[in-house]
């Protein structure tokens, strides 16, 4: 192994004999742990063979790597080996636009193993992991490529390839390579959803949701977690957020109580659901989690203060654009208006309110509205069956309905989603 000192000598023998029993035997999980990122990865089982090297082989020149790699080890394993451990030492000089090149040719080769292995699905672990670090390093090298001013096109490059390992798995015959599918599915949501190519997604679900797929539940609870968060998040976009928060709910239930980072996470977007289907949270899950911000917004929509529900979004206006829920718990508002429509038919108990006692209870709270921009609330409400009534705009007055004026919020929200 010319070129090399001899500990890296010594660490890259031993991974080439680790490479060559895990081709040998098929052993998947072995050759995944070998075609692993360590410093992007969140396993805490790690291929200790794979850490020496890499502890070792950031000072080594990649073209000696090769040298070393190919005809050493079978094709085309040698080329995936030798491309994997170039990204490595890219990554490790924070490299990360020439890392995504290598990593990009490992999963072109990998993809190529994967649909003739040795033993049918043992490769499915090694193409997820090659095909995630593919993802998160095409992140990495968008990054860099801002920096520099220039055009960030890796991940948007990573979601073509990432399309061809789907297309693999999905035409493939054999059912138990199929098992990737959903994997691959949830690293290109998460790439449509970095690029803003939301549109994109309606195909994956399609192809996982036919009728001829493998059943959502033979994947595993992990992948069908991160699946369900970003369908609820694609319902919610679309309006259909009766559809989303079930999807949210499962995703929430589901997601192991020890990652308590991922449930506040699925959180942040249940909550909004449950608010517009008329499901308030509860202050203990929102001290729980540190979300505080949906706290008054949530007793606004409860008990229609429209001034504490305003004072609220303006102060975490910047939360929820970043968490891109602003416009979601914007259409809230609809909901603190008809809480405070209710409260005043409670107090005046008559199936008729004049407008103008509207607006004065509107300037006492320190809200400036005419009565047109009254009728105009009114009649959204009316129009989307949150109120049961209609607006005389003659007499100007509000008349309710007398029997169930005010009908629950979920059945309102899935009739409109129909």
């Amino acid at each position: 192994m010319a070129g090399l000192n001899v500990r890296v000598k010594r660490d890259l023998a031993a991974y080439i004999v680790q490479l060559e029993r895990s081709i040998n035997v098929g052993d998947g999980d072995l050759l995944a742990s070998l075609l692993r990122k360590n410093s992007l990865s969140k396993f805490q089982n790690k291929n200790q063979v794979l850490l020496n090297l890499e502890s070792q082989i950031d000072s080594v020149r990649t073209e000696v790597i090769e040298d070393n790699i190919i005809g050493h080890l079978q094709p085309p394993y040698d080329r995936v080996a030798s491309e994997h451990l170039k990204a490595i030492i890219c990554l490790k000089k924070s490299n990360y636009v020439e890392a995504y090149v290598h990593q990009a040719q490992v999963v072109t080769d990998f993809l190529e193993i994967w649909k003739e292995p040795p033993k049918p699905g043992d490769y499915n672990s090694a193409l997820n992991t090659v095909s995630v670090d593919l993802r998160l390093i095409g992140r990495l090298a968008d990054r860099e490529l801002n920096g520099k001013g220039q055009m960030e096109d890796k991940c948007q490059d990573a979601g073509r390839l990432l399309m061809n390992v789907f297309s693999a798995c999905n035409q493939s015959r054999d059912e138990s390579k199929k098992q990737c599918l959903l994997s691959i599915v949830n690293s290109l949501f998460k790439i449509y959803f970095q690029l803003g190519t939301l549109r994109l997604c309606k195909n994956l679900i399609k192809t996982v949701e036919n009728k001829g797929s493998l059943p959502i539940n033979s994947y595993t609870i992990a992948q069908r977690v991160t699946y369900k968060f970003y369908t609820g998040r694609l319902n919610m976009s679309n309006s259909r957020f009766k559809q989303a928060e079930t999807d949210l709910d499962f995703a929430f239930k589901k997601c192991t109580v020890k990652s308590k980072k991922n449930k506040r996470q699925i959180l942040l977007y249940l909550i909004p659901a449950k608010i517009l289907v008329g499901k308030l949270p509860r202050s203990t899950l929102l001290k729980t989690y540190n979300l505080v911000q949906f706290e008054e917004i949530s007793k606004a929509v409860c008990t229609g203060d429209l001034r504490s529900f305003t004072v609220a979004m303006d102060a975490y206006h910047s939360f929820f654009i970043r968490k891109g829920t602003f416009l979601i718990m914007e259409l809230s508002k609809t909901l603190v208006y008809r809480s405070f429509i209710k409260k005043i038919t409670n107090i005046v108990k008559d199936t008729k309110i004049p407008l103008s006692k509207i607006k004065r209870l509107l300037t006492s709270l320190g809200i400036e509205m005419d009565i047109g921009e009254i009728e105009c609330v009114l009649a959204n409400l009316i129009f989307s069956g949150y109120i049961r009534g209609y607006v005389s705009h003659f007499h100007s007055t509000l008349v309710v309905a007398g029997s169930g004026p005010f009908p629950p919020i979920i059945n309102i929200t899935g009739k409109n989603e129909e």
